[in-house]
């Protein structure tokens, strides 16, 4: 039977780490904040898990966690309140970018969406998941509070792009690494890392060329309902191969960043370490990852409310120059 997909919800956002978030009154001072406590937690993912002191940070999309794979057989049962949905307007643009990564191309249209209502994950064969893809009808099935999670929805297309319920590495921590999520368990699946060339130069991340693109430019409601990404690329300009040093071991060490401030308040997080691939580099090779974000009133969540925002992208303690972005109503 063929394969599908399904998203498993423990604790925390695979290799998020979350650091900091303020939003401003009118007046300009901090109406609310939050610092998190970034202390490990158990999971199976063996990912962060991230505690604000004195309030919960809800939990967002996640991966596998439990399973070997994350396959499920053809004919799979539909959760019974599951109901259709017609792909919103950034669908488009997300299953472009999964086609564009992949080299894969394929119809959205031939793609079925079905979300579970009102809830941030759901039983799937008794097991608590976020979503799933199927080839039963090339269907997509997600909880309702994740619909709108570039990078598990991403995710989700690369499967109904390339038609594999597992986790092939060419795709996920490849040719799609950055563009779609792929946590820990997702990792496992795909299988180890190619071992580093002998030859690697240890190098600080001062010697990479890191740059960070916003798109669209000048994010307004009217273009794919408000949702914009920033897309941070690292890019090792030598002619020998690399590994970048972001801390003592690289382990969990910070690598993607984004900082993002304004009148409004501010945010910033990142990605820690989870596979050896993400600090390894070819000579000329370049890296991304791409961070979603919306217009809307969720400083913290990456919705940002209307105003003129100064945003920077990074890898470990490599930052780049400061650049203006008008986020309009």
């Amino acid at each position: 039977m063929a394969p599908a997909d399904a998203r498993l919800v423990p604790p925390g956002r695979h290799g998020h780490l979350f650091l900091h978030a303020v939003h401003f009154d009118a007046g300009g001072r901090p109406a609310s904040g939050e610092i998190f406590d970034v202390a490990p937690q158990s999971s199976a993912r063996g990912t962060l898990s991230f505690r604000p002191f004195g309030r919960h940070l809800g939990v967002a999309a996640a991966l596998c966690a439990t399973l070997a794979t994350c396959r499920f057989p053809t004919g799979v049962d539909l959760p019974a309140s599951a109901v259709a949905f017609g792909a919103p307007a950034v669908y488009a643009r997300w299953w472009a970018m999964a086609e564009s990564c992949s080299g894969v191309t394929g119809s959205l249209r031939d793609v079925s969406f079905l979300q579970v209502p009102g809830v941030a994950q759901f039983d799937h064969n008794g097991t608590s998941v976020i979503g799933f893809w199927t080839n039963d009808g090339n269907r997509i099935v997600l909880a309702g509070d994740a619909m709108l999670d570039g990078g598990n929805v991403r995710h989700e297309m690369l499967h109904a792009l390339i038609r594999v319920g597992g986790h092939p590495r060419d795709q996920f921590l490849s040719k799609c690494a950055g563009t779609v999520d792929c946590g820990q368990q997702c990792i496992a699946d795909a299988g180890p890392a190619p071992a580093a060339d002998p030859a690697a130069l240890s190098i600080s991340p001062a010697t990479l060329e890191v740059t960070a693109e916003i798109t669209p430019k000048a994010p307004t409601s009217n273009l794919d309902g408000g949702f914009f990404t920033v897309t941070v690329s690292v890019r090792n300009p030598t002619t020998t191969p690399t590994i970048a040093r972001l801390g003592a071991t690289n382990q969990r060490a910070l690598a993607f960043r984004y900082d993002v401030s304004g009148t409004m308040g501010g945010v910033a997080g990142g990605e820690i370490v989870l596979d050896a691939s993400s600090v390894t580099f070819d000579a000329g090779e370049t890296k991304r990852h791409v961070f979603d974000f919306a217009i809307g009133n969720n400083i913290p969540g990456n919705r940002l409310p209307p105003g003129l925002y100064t945003m920077r992208g990074g890898y470990g303690s490599h930052l780049t120059t400061p650049v203006s972005v008008p986020v309009g109503p």
